[in-house]
């Protein structure tokens, strides 16, 4: 893991609590947003929380699971295929963890050309040792 991912991870540890009731609904979220890289396509956080009736403001958290898991297991950060609706990006533009608009550009073009059908949706218990690297 790089230090950047590191560094964008790191204040995950006070709310790692918060984050592990979410780990079973936001890796339901994988074969929704698999499908969208296979397609080359996005969607808006309303739109993608109307999917999961989840509210479009609470999906950020389930997504930092996702986010987490790609950075632990290099993975591009499918996570960012649920954007804003007028900026087309994710995160939030005031986090200076949130990567640049061309930096996210190019993390999709890297979603769009990875075949995601060889990664499986992990086990929670999985995700959740991946969840406690973060905070050790």
């Amino acid at each position: 893991m790089t230090m950047k991912d590191k560094q964008k991870i790191n204040g995950t540890h006070k709310d790692f609590d918060k984050l592990v009731d979410k780990v079973p609904m936001a890796l339901t979220f994988i074969p929704v947003l698999k499908f969208l890289a296979s397609r080359n396509e996005t969607l808006t956080y309303k739109e993608f929380g109307d999917l999961f009736g989840i509210h479009h403001r609470a999906l950020p958290s389930y997504l930092r699971i996702l986010d987490i898991y790609c950075a632990i297991h290099k993975l591009p950060h499918i996570n960012h295929l649920v954007v804003h609706q007028q900026r087309m990006v994710s995160g939030d533009i005031n986090d200076p963890y949130t990567p640049s608009f061309h930096d996210q550009l190019t993390e999709q073009d890297n979603i769009f050309s990875r075949d995601w059908s060889e990664v499986d949706v992990p086990h929670t218990s999985s995700v959740y040792k991946d969840m406690l690297k973060v905070v050790n």
